[in-house]
């Protein structure tokens, strides 16, 4: 237990000594000298003794190289109780140019490494000298574009010998918008006699400033199998490969002095609109409609369409939505959309036009400013068809009292034309006597066609409201619909409870409310038929509604309790 005691002991100071113990030993070495462009180079610096994991700064290599994630790993041996640690840094460099680059030295507790003197060579001298396993080519579609005009970018691995895995960056370029376009294509090239698997990929670029640049190829990286005949457990080992794309050099234009108006660079910009629950250029007084107008721009992303600006008459009341914005990929290209809905509700009869919408753009082509163009548009707006006369529609519902009076009337005319046709034939001769007989049987055959129609209009009027409903229950219907917020099921109740009060069905809710001088109630039934077309829940106001709809009914109620007080008075 004694032994094992000091053993312990032992071990503790080792690592309290560890903890503090100054590096003794520093040194920095790579994997290859020369080397090619476009490939990596591995460097190693290992210090010997303690030392922190951030003791090095890899920054000042950004200047000549582009600089992976370092790897870090800590290693102690033991031997006759001598204790050895040391810290390795392990991190991959990508030369930018050619020629002969400088990796300085590093320092730690008084510990320095040599400079190394590295010798880039230009990637086409590995590829004459010998055929290559692994190599990636990039290219643009042009050299020269306009401020944010997307320019495509493409890049090639080939591959002689099969991966592991692998991955591919994107082309680097400082503030530019990089995004990808479509999927990878697989295919096969024979270059300088070897058969090679290209992985091709694509990529859209949009510079956000003016001035030449140079992009920063994108950088693949692989495990592949090494070349030794090591193996360890059976399994062979692999190694880590970079290779990266050469360098392109693009000049970006700034925008034109002469272009006055939103910067909208592009090779085709186009609007287009539809439009819904109309027909024709012939709109109906107080009914909703929507104009859905598209912006569709080519090579620009969403963020670069500007605002739909419509111009409307003050006689339509419009609600615009949200314009929406997305972009989709086609062809290798870029296409933005923006879709604008607005509804509309003409408010008064007459004849508009609807003022051409202009969206300025710079067609990157021809260098000329154009403009995508919806031309001017003439509409005529109609009263709603109504099935009602203006009669029927400012008398109160007092169906049972029309019925009786019609009942009456006709009963009275029963008894009366008999009595007249005797005093008529007394001083009539024969041929006057049959035209008087013709004549009677004509008005007979009109009064039996009148009760026929009498019968048939007290049988709509029966099936106009079903004998399950009734007035009391419509309302209630309807209030509850209101409250609910639903204003599907409150156009329903609102149209069969005003069928109650006029007494026949209704085609139109707003020309029925303004015919009974219920100008509020219409301007409470539009606002809240409009607030489906807007984001805010607030436009709905249904107490509102409710009360100015309460004033009709009780003025339909009082209408038809002095009506019946006229038929039946108290005696």
């Amino acid at each position: 237990m004694r032994i094992l005691y000091w053993s312990l002991c032992l071990i503790l100071s080792s690592v309290v000594h560890f903890a503090y113990a100054d590096v003794t030993e520093l040194s920095a070495t790579i994997d290859k000298n020369p080397m090619l462009l476009d490939e990596s180079v591995t460097l190693q610096v290992v210090a010997i003794g303690g030392a922190d994991r951030d003791a090095i700064d890899f920054s000042v290599l950004t200047q000549d190289f582009r600089v992976g994630q370092p790897s870090v790993s800590q290693s102690t041996q033991i031997v006759n109780f001598d204790r050895t640690t040391s810290t390795t840094w392990t991190l991959q460099l990508l030369p930018k140019t050619d020629g002969i680059k400088t990796i300085p030295s590093f320092s730690i507790d008084g510990q320095t490494t040599d400079e190394i003197r590295l010798s880039v060579l230009p990637a086409g001298q590995g590829t004459r000298s010998q055929p290559r396993d692994y190599f990636v080519t990039s290219s643009l579609q042009k050299d020269s574009v306009y401020l944010q005009q997307q320019v495509q970018y493409q890049v090639k691995v080939y591959l002689s010998k099969n991966i592991q895995r692998g991955s591919l960056s994107e082309p680097v370029l400082d503030g530019a918008v990089i995004e990808q376009l479509g999927e990878d294509k697989e295919y096969q090239e024979i270059v300088n006699g070897v058969r090679y698997r290209v992985i091709e990929r694509n990529f859209a670029i949009l510079p956000q400033a003016s001035g030449s640049y140079s992009i920063d190829g994108p950088v693949f990286q692989a495990e592949v199998l090494s070349n030794t005949s090591d193996t360890f457990a059976f399994y062979n080992r692999s190694k880590t490969i970079s290779r990266m794309a050469p360098q392109q050099t693009l000049n970006v234009l700034p925008i034109p002095e002469n272009y006055q108006y939103t910067w909208l660079p592009s090779e085709q910009v186009q609007l287009d609109e539809q439009w819904q629950g109309v027909s024709g250029n012939e709109f109906i007084q107080g009914e909703p409609i929507t104009r859905t107008v598209t912006l569709t721009a080519l090579g620009l992303i969403e963020e670069q369409l500007p605002q739909i600006e419509a111009q409307y008459h003050p006689s339509f009341k419009t609600y615009p939505e949200q314009a929406e914005k997305a972009s989709v990929q086609q062809n290798n290209r870029l296409i933005a959309q923006l879709v604008q809905n607005t509804a509309i509700i003409p408010s008064n009869v007459g004849t508009y036009v609807l003022p051409e919408i202009s969206v300025p753009w710079f067609d990157v082509n021809s260098g000329e400013t154009r403009f995508a163009v919806l031309p001017a548009k003439s509409v005529t707006v109609v009263a709603p068809v109504s099935t009602t006369s203006s009669d029927a529609q400012n008398l109160p519902n007092t169906s049972s009292n029309q019925q009786d009076r019609a009942l009456t009337s006709e009963n009275a005319q029963d008894s009366y034309e008999p009595a007249l046709f005797p005093v008529l034939i007394l001083g009539l001769d024969a041929a006057h006597l049959i035209l008087l007989l013709m004549i009677v049987i004509l008005i007979l055959m009109l009064m039996t066609k009148r009760k026929a129609n009498t019968a048939t209009t007290h049988m709509q009027d029966s099936n106009l409201h079903p004998s399950s409903n009734s007035e009391a229950q419509a309302w209630l219907a309807l209030g509850q619909s209101i409250d609910n917020r639903d204003l599907v099921a409150m156009q329903s109740h609102l149209r069969s409870w005003l069928s109650f009060i006029i007494n026949t069905h209704v085609q139109s809710v707003n020309n029925t409310l303004l015919s009974l001088g219920a100008s509020d109630a219409a301007d409470a039934f539009n606002q809240a038929l409009a607030s489906q077309y807007s984001n805010s829940d607030e436009s709905f106001n249904g107490d509102e509604l409710k009360q100015s709809l309460g004033r009709v009914r009780e003025q339909h109620n009082r209408r038809g309790h002095q009506s019946h007080t006229n038929m039946y008075p108290i005696s």
